[in-house]
């Protein structure tokens, strides 16, 4: 017969043990315990305590995971993780969904009074903008998940601000750009065209665009990428925008084969042009006068002859003939009569 006599008595915890409750840690923990006379009494305290009832319960959960009857911490945090993103990209579908409808169909989006909450059962007094309508309109049709959006969040994390629908916007440019760049990354090869232009607002800037071989369609693609704002006219000025642009797109430069641009001196001069200083750095890249700039060169140029002039004076002449009522019944009385069958009308 085999006998155990144990003449002290260590539980072994960490150190961060009795923290949470500011218990103070004794006999069993940081002291030996001897008093085997007291000790159900004792073990029993013992027993009540925070910290032995969350180590017990830590101790259990470590079992149950052994014993593959619950999953880890980790991927239980995971997956909470996981639901709560999910669960915001479906309450901000709807808003991001309106902003992209309205980019596509070119419909502005604020209104005369644009802030505050949205009312699905009551119209504003004062146009608060396409955007706020059409989500209105969403809320009318029984869209549940941006009615618990709206409900259930604060007025401060609705999303709808103006600040937000910018951000939106930025992210879905930011988002087709990567697209565009990849496309132009497959294709490798690749010219660059660019236009200057001033916008509304009295800035100028240029216009970039790509052209690169699709191969899925077979076929050349020009895609307008974005707009570069631009501060200096000179050609090397002009020159480095592009070139810091192109550097900040992801692409490799060095494929990039023509230039297209018009015919100013700040673009296609041979020492001090935009063209020259990309040739300089990217020697494939031939320059090409823009076709659409030749030929409206050449248009420009055709209407200085007389013949030509008179022609076109003629035809306007003409068009403001017929421009009535009752002579546009008239002509189109007479198509249909020579043929009926015609698919000839007069263009509007």
């Amino acid at each position: 017969m085999m006998v155990l006599i144990a003449s002290s008595v260590f539980f072994f915890a960490t150190e961060t043990a009795g923290t949470g409750g500011h218990q103070v840690l004794g006999k069993l923990v940081k002291k030996e315990f001897r008093n085997w006379k007291n000790a159900l009494e004792v073990f029993a305290g013992h027993e009540s305590t925070d910290y032995h009832t969350f180590s017990v319960t830590k101790f259990q959960n470590i079992g149950l995971i052994e014993e593959k009857k619950q999953d880890p911490i980790h991927y239980q945090l995971d997956l909470a993780s996981k639901h709560r993103i999910e669960e915001n990209r479906k309450r901000i579908s709807p808003i991001i969904d309106t902003l992209i409808l309205c980019g596509r169909q070119c419909i502005s989006l604020r209104g005369h009074r644009d802030s505050g909450a949205i009312d699905s059962d009551i119209d504003p007094i004062e146009n608060d903008g396409n955007f706020k309508a059409i989500l209105r309109s969403k809320l009318r049709s029984g869209d549940e998940i941006l009615k618990l959006h709206l409900e259930s969040m604060s007025k401060t994390a609705t999303y709808l601000s103006a600040k937000t629908q910018n951000e939106i916007i930025n992210a879905c440019g930011d988002i087709i750009t990567k697209k565009i760049v990849n496309k132009i990354n497959e294709a490798k090869f690749f010219s660059i065209l660019a236009d200057k232009s001033t916008d509304i607002s009295c800035i100028e800037q240029f216009s970039l665009c790509f052209c690169f071989y699709n191969s899925i369609t077979m076929k050349i693609e020009e895609n307008f990428l974005k707009s570069v704002p631009i501060t200096n006219l000179t050609g090397q000025s002009l020159a480095n925008g592009l070139i810091t642009t192109l550097e900040g797109l992801n692409s490799n430069s060095n494929f990039m084969v023509g230039q297209g641009y018009d015919g100013a001196s700040s673009m296609s001069g041979a020492f001090h042009g935009v063209q020259a200083y990309i040739r300089a750095k990217y020697s494939s890249a031939i320059y090409v006068h823009c076709a659409s700039h030749s030929l409206n060169l050449a248009i420009s140029d055709a209407c200085t002859v007389p013949q030509v002039r008179n022609s076109i004076a003629t035809l306007s002449k003409l068009c403001n003939l017929f421009r009535t009522p009752k002579r546009q019944n008239v002509f189109a009385t007479e198509i249909e009569k020579v043929n009926s069958d015609s698919k000839k009308q007069k263009l509007k």
